[in-house]
């Protein structure tokens, strides 16, 4: 019964219901987990009965049969098999339960999270991959289906306003999966009301207007906002720990006085050629913001760990979903 597909049909099979059917692919990688419908059900918040119908959905695509009525045990130990010998990686390392042992401060940051089934991909190859299915599941229960208009290719995933003012098309979210990495793309007003900026000031005009440029934009997880300041390198201390900033324009230079008593001159305090993006701080508590080519109106960040992908949708996607929300209809 399971010799009638090949490897390229079962790829075609695949990549066809994770473009169009992304909620049974996420009830497919329970099921290779061996969770029980009861726990896939509470795990994506639906009912069994629905998880039932995206199992048989599962059955019929990949040509699972059954031997005898209500061999469900059977069809299923059939599916892991069809993934075990086209796609192995999605039957191993994906256990059903993970004991967290978080501290006080981190329970409380998960307590604002949206629930969300756990899965483990040792490949470095799949963690793209891995992280696209969490923030998935993660904006699915949030209700972004529901709100925004989505646009979905095989790498990218749009999230627009429904009912945008006249001639705005923008992105208020992208999702773009790579091999290593999600990157997550936000519109700029929104990102930049969230973000550390450092910026240096440049000259003064005849008006007496300051102009400046930025060197760097960082977004800086809430949950670890006391050990992004506890840890900051020694250049950037004073600037911003005394002020314990985290949001907002910070400048690495200061306004003073030239030797005959003219205030308004700009005085280095952190020299440029010292500024490091990489080393600002523990660089665990904090993202780096990059223009994105590709979406020129959004900031970009490339995200490698689950957990911060959890902070990170759990932080924007209720901004993103009361922005939609204030849009008149």
């Amino acid at each position: 019964m399971l010799k009638d597909m090949n490897p390229q049909h079962f790829k075609e099979i695949l990549e066809k219901l994770e473009l169009r059917n992304p909620r049974t692919v996420e009830v497919l990688r329970m099921v290779l987990a061996k969770c029980t419908d009861a726990e896939i059900a509470k795990s994506l918040g639906i009912h069994q009965g629905t998880v039932r119908k995206h199992i048989e959905k599962l059955y019929a695509a990949f040509g699972i049969k059954s031997k005898f009525e209500g061999d469900r045990r059977s069809k299923r130990g059939d599916l892991r098999e069809r993934f075990d010998q086209y796609k192995p990686e999605w039957v191993r390392n994906y256990p059903s339960t993970v004991t967290n042992n978080v501290s006080n401060e981190q329970e409380q940051v998960n307590q604002n999270r949206v629930s969300v089934p756990v899965s483990l991909s040792t490949k470095e190859s799949e963690v793209g991959e891995d992280l696209m299915a969490l923030a998935i599941t993660m904006l699915t229960q949030l209700g972004f289906d529901e709100m925004f208009k989505v646009s979905r290719s095989a790498q990218y995933i749009g999230y627009q306003l429904k009912n945008p003012d006249k001639g705005v098309k923008s992105y208020q979210l992208i999702l773009a999966q790579h091999k290593k990495e999600l990157s997550a793309s936000i519109i700029k007003e929104i990102f930049e009301q969230y973000a550390l900026s450092l910026q240096y000031r440049e000259y003064f005009d005849l008006a007496g207007e300051i102009y400046s440029f930025t060197k760097g934009r960082f977004w800086i997880l809430p949950s670890k906002k006391d050990t992004f300041l506890d840890s900051l390198h020694a250049y950037y201390w004073h600037p911003l720990k005394e002020e314990e900033r985290i949001t907002g324009i910070c400048y690495l230079n200061k306004l003073g006085c030239d030797n005959n008593g003219y205030e308004g001159c700009v005085i280095d305090r952190i020299p440029l050629d010292k500024v490091n993006s990489e080393t600002l701080s523990n660089r665990d508590t904090y993202l780096i913001l990059n223009e994105d080519k590709i979406f020129p109106d959004t900031l970009q960040v490339c995200i490698r760990s689950r957990e911060v992908l959890q902070e990170f949708i759990s932080h924007f996607g209720k901004i993103l979903m009361e922005t939609q929300q204030s849009v008149p209809e």
